[in-house]
C-alpha cells in the first residue's frame, strides 16, 4: 500500500468519524506538569489550551479505537493515535504549576505528550488555528477498510492488533503534509 492509499482512505473516513474534542487556541499563563523528573520533556512549559469536549460519552468510552487530529482550516491530518483507553486518558487533564512561580494553578490543563509541542508551534504561526480530535472504533474501521478494499488488515483477529496495524500504516505514510505531528513511536509498538 502506498502513501496515497492512506491519504485517500483518510479522506473517506474523516467525515464519519465522531468529533470528540475541539481545540481553538493556546495562550495564557505558561504552565508545567508536576512530574518526579523535572528534566522530562513532558514537563513543559506549555501554553494553556482553549478547548471544548464535544461528546462526553465518547470522551469516556473505553474501546479499541484510532483518534485523529485534524486542522479545521485545511482538513489535513496532523496526528493519528491509537488507544484501548478513553480519549480523556490520551488527551488528559493534568494538574498544572505556574511555569515561573511553581505555584499550583486553579484548574487542570489539557495535555497530550506528542501533540502539545507541534500544536503550540502551529498556534504560534497561525493564532486563529483550530483543531478537532475525532475517533473511530475498531468495528466501524473494519467495515470501512472492507468497503475501501484495503488488503491485509483482515488478517488481524483482535481489535487491538487491527487498530495497531492501521495506526502503523498511517504513520508509515507520513509526508510533509500528512500525519505531520507523528514523530515519537511512529511505526513502532508504543503504549496505548
Amino acid at each position: 500500500m502506498q502513501n496515497s492509499d492512506a491519504k485517500d482512505f483518510f479522506s473517506q473516513i474523516w467525515r464519519p468519524a465522531v468529533p470528540v474534542l475541539s481545540i481553538t487556541g493556546a495562550g495564557g499563563t505558561k504552565w508545567k506538569r508536576n512530574m518526579a523528573d523535572p528534566a522530562d520533556p513532558r514537563v513543559g512549559p506549555w501554553l494553556q489550551a482553549t478547548f471544548e469536549v464535544l461528546d462526553q460519552a465518547m470522551w469516556r468510552r473505553k474501546a479499541d479505537y484510532l483518534y485523529f487530529v485534524v486542522s479545521c482550516a485545511d482538513e489535513k491530518l496532523r496526528y493519528v493515535g491509537k488507544s484501548k483507553k478513553q480519549v480523556s486518558e490520551r488527551w488528559r487533564m493534568s494538574p498544572a504549576l505556574c511555569a515561573t512561580t511553581g505555584v499550583e494553578l486553579a484548574g487542570k490543563q489539557l495535555f497530550h505528550s506528542q501533540c502539545m509541542k507541534p500544536m503550540q508551534a502551529e498556534f504560534a504561526l497561525r493564532p486563529n488555528a483550530t483543531f478537532e480530535v475525532r475517533t473511530l472504533g475498531a468495528s466501524e474501521l473494519r467495515l470501512m477498510v472492507t468497503a475501501a478494499g484495503l488488503l491485509g488488515f483482515d488478517t488481524y483477529a483482535s481489535d487491538s492488533d487491527f487498530i495497531e496495524a492501521l495506526e502503523k500504516w498511517f504513520c508509515r505514510s507520513r509526508t510533509p503534509d500528512f500525519a505531520t505531528w507523528n514523530q515519537a513511536g511512529t511505526g513502532r509498538r508504543s503504549r496505548g
